[in-house]
């Protein structure tokens, strides 16, 4: 047996083939968070310098030349029979001019105006979504859907515009 002052138990447990498997795994499983983490800060950091922001540089590296600003355009409450146009904000973050050749929504409730329009590289454009609402609308939360066609060889861009419809007095009903 080995007496406390020799040395031999706290050297038997030091050399334990146990830990020092124990602690290879931790180092073996941890490095590569370690190179996730590297990498995910190095994109975070080129995004930031090259388009301002994380998800323009996603939108890049996967290929996509044109940005909505805005995916999904919230108009809140409308009264009914009533006109509401807002403002649609489009980025080109590709290296060639781009046209919106026309949009097309999933109702005859949308329009929109100043298409077609040219979007100089690495420039922002502007055109308006005119939004009519009428009587069938009426108590609805509605989200309807209009798609960019675009002249490069890029998928349809996307839009959503999310509102719900009151119903208003009219003048001849308020005493």
């Amino acid at each position: 047996m080995a007496n406390e002052g020799d040395g031999k138990i706290t050297e038997a447990c030091s050399n334990s083939p146990k830990r020092s498997s124990i602690s290879f795994l931790i180092r073996l499983v941890s490095f590569p968070f370690c190179v996730i983490g590297l990498v995910l800060i190095v994109f975070c950091v080129w995004s930031f310098l090259s388009y301002g922001d994380i998800r323009t540089g996603l939108a890049a590296i996967n290929g996509v030349h044109v940005i909505a600003k805005t995916q999904t355009i919230e108009l809140g409450e409308i009264p009914v029979d009533e006109v509401r146009t807002t403002k649609c904000f489009l980025k080109n973050i590709g290296s060639e001019s781009v046209v919106v050749l026309g949009a097309w929504a999933d109702c005859d409730c949308i329009t929109t105006s100043k298409l077609p329009i040219t979007i100089s590289t690495y420039s922002e454009v502007e055109f308006d979504i005119d939004l009519y609402t009428n009587s069938s609308m009426i108590g609805k939360k509605l989200t309807r859907q209009i798609l960019l066609n675009l002249s490069i060889d890029q998928p349809a861009l996307s839009l959503l515009v999310k509102f719900n419809v009151a119903e208003t007095k009219k003048s001849s009903d308020v005493k």
